[in-house]
């Protein structure tokens, strides 16, 4: 089987590991990173400043050799990351690459042999789909709450107001699915159904959201997110 294989720049590969970092249930692993990169020690900070009464999320970091330890708020640490990964040399951003997204990468230069980047084997060629349903109901971060503006214009074309009922136009962001009586979002997409065989399909398979036709959109996303489709079964 040929190896899924990709190219992309230094602060491409900064974007995607930021990305993956920053969200609530990582501040262990970023404060394991910001360790790796700045050797010296952070740990997480759940739920509260040590240095005052407010309750917040951060990490605390003591540099090496020193007993000073400075508190980031979570607000911070985009900046923090982004600011330490452009200063580190992409053999570094690849090791933190490999870590982070859970897939082997090393520096090399684009295929024209001009630009330094990362080579990244997304292993998406083993991606199996395994109808396990959980991309359509991981609310935190598989399944999506809003559509593509191009999802709302094909279902116009197509006269898909069965879908349409469950799209809030009215927002920015083209909030989905939303119970139009109570105009509450519902607990899961409503067009997941259970087969007997405790596997899933999609009634709307053929004009689903972008968002679905992408999932996942790497290694790390199916894997933290429940799905299946990496198992060797």
């Amino acid at each position: 089987m040929e190896k899924d294989i990709k190219f992309i720049t230094i602060r491409e590969a900064i974007r995607d590991i930021i990305d993956s970092l920053l969200k609530p249930d990582c501040i262990e692993e970023v404060a394991e990173i910001y360790s790796f990169l700045e050797n010296g020690e952070a740990r997480s900070s759940k739920g509260s400043n040590p240095y005052t009464e407010n309750k917040i999320h951060g990490i605390i970091y003591k540099p090496k050799d020193s007993d000073d330890e400075e508190f980031y708020h979570w607000s911070e640490l985009e900046d923090l990351l982004t600011s330490v990964l452009e200063d580190k040399l992409p053999e570094d951003i690849a090791l933190v690459y490999t870590k982070v997204l859970r897939v082997n990468s090393y520096v090399g230069t684009d295929a024209q042999g001009i630009v330094e980047g990362i080579w990244v084997e997304t292993e998406m060629e083993t991606f199996n789909c395994k109808q396990c349903g959980h991309c359509c109901m991981n609310l935190s971060d598989a399944y999506c709450n809003f559509v593509l503006n191009e999802d709302v214009d094909r279902w116009e074309l197509e006269g898909r107001y069965d879908i349409l009922k469950f799209v809030d136009q009215s927002s920015f962001f083209n909030d989905v699915w939303i119970d139009q009586e109570t105009g509450q979002e519902l607990g899961r997409c409503p067009w997941l159904k259970k087969l007997p065989d405790k596997k899933y399909i999609c009634r709307i398979h053929h004009t689903k959201p972008a968002h679905c036709r992408n999932y996942p959109y790497s290694k790390r996303h199916a894997l933290t997110t429940g799905c299946k489709g990496f198992d060797a079964e």
